[in-house]
């Protein structure tokens, strides 16, 4: 049971990073997509003891969705 739990950890492991990796190709930043993978991919970075990783990324996360928040309410204003 532990082996095929620990299998399954690493193809989603391995599903995240491939679409991270496609967002990032096709420029996909502000996506959905592309945040989500990210935020997934995070608590991995916290889980290895990733702390360089895992700061950035954080940093990184919140600031985007402060990004996606502020254009919303751009939008907002102008209508």
């Amino acid at each position: 049971m532990k082996v095929q739990l620990l299998f399954l950890e690493h193809i989603l492991c391995h599903i995240l990073t491939c679409t991270f990796i496609r967002d990032n190709r096709d420029g996909l930043y502000g996506v959905h997509i592309h945040v989500s993978s990210l935020d997934e991919m995070c608590k991995y970075f916290f889980a290895h003891v990733k702390q360089k990783y895992a700061i950035i990324v954080s940093v990184y996360l919140a600031e985007m969705r402060a990004l996606k928040l502020e254009y919303i309410r751009s939008l907002w204003m102008e209508t």
